[in-house]
């Protein structure tokens, strides 16, 4: 390992060190009137903060029962929209949507587990043609967790018109392969569109729909410590104030709250279970 790349970490696995990549965002831009689109926001643990700095949101959830969650949780949101469609790089109606027994996060238009099963079609949609038919001209901030469908996502993405401020996508080979690219073509695309870049990286997943080992935030240019790791690209338009990212990473780095962790994770369930049976 390069040390002098590290910004964050390095945690072993076992260290219970969690780290939200949103909130690195969140805390590092600034309140007034943006606007976030949030592709893949399951029950919309990532774009809290930003309603509360005034932002307007976007969410889009094809998930039924993530989105109901969701839509229950921010009913009160006037600054929230929550879109029904999935997202890639083509438009398709009735697209066969996969989901998962062992993790509500893992819900994808492409099947990568064996817990993975077809029970929805979904229409698929693009950045490129929705911001287009909304008038979208200015985005701060693109979040993306797709599922394997980061880059395609990406590709459908108006950049001739809209270049977002921050962008934060997942990667992971085990997932991506399966639709021919991986890590090195995600970073290459950003990086190829002048983004400066930074590399968080998790342990390799042993299980879906637990909590999962952190490793260490970094700088790009630079490859993984284990080829099987997963984690996210976080992405600046402009070169960033770095004490300012060092001083917010280091203080988001913190030992996870395993208690809240799953009483949290019953709340969420109990609210599933009050939905699939209504």
């Amino acid at each position: 390992m390069d040390i002098s790349r590290i910004i964050a970490g390095e945690y072993q696995r076992g260290s219970k060190i969690d780290f939200k990549e949103h909130q690195l965002i969140e805390k590092y831009s600034t309140n007034g009137n943006k606007l976030m689109i949030n592709v893949g926001a399951h029950f919309g643990g990532s774009l809290s903060g930003f309603l509360k700095k005034g932002w307007e949101v976007i969410a889009f959830e094809p998930d039924n029962k993530n989105r109901a969650v969701l839509e229950r949780n921010y009913c009160n949101e006037k600054k929230l929209e929550v879109i029904p469609e999935a997202v890639s790089d083509y438009i398709k109606e009735k697209s066969p949507f996969y989901t998962s027994t062992q993790s509500s996060g893992i819900s994808t238009l492409s099947p990568f587990d064996d817990s993975h099963s077809l029970t929805d079609y979904v229409n698929i949609t693009t950045l490129e043609k929705f911001c287009g038919e909304r008038g979208i001209s200015d985005i701060e901030f693109l979040m993306i967790d797709a599922e394997g469908f980061d880059l395609q996502i990406l590709r459908g993405f108006p950049w001739g018109k809209i270049s977002p401020e921050f962008i934060i996508c997942e990667f992971e080979d085990k997932k991506s392969t399966k639709l021919d690219y991986s890590f090195n073509d995600l970073t290459e695309y950003l990086n190829n569109r002048g983004y400066t870049l930074l590399i968080s990286e998790w342990h390799p997943i042993k299980q879906y729909g637990i909590q999962h080992d952190w490793r260490c935030l970094k700088h790009y240019p630079c490859s993984l410590e284990d080829e099987e790791a997963w984690g996210n690209i976080i992405a600046f338009k402009e070169e960033p104030d770095w004490s300012m990212i060092y001083s917010i990473a280091n203080a988001i780095s913190v030992p996870i709250d395993e208690s809240g962790y799953k009483n949290k994770l019953k709340r969420i369930l109990s609210k599933i279970w009050k939905y699939s049976a209504s």
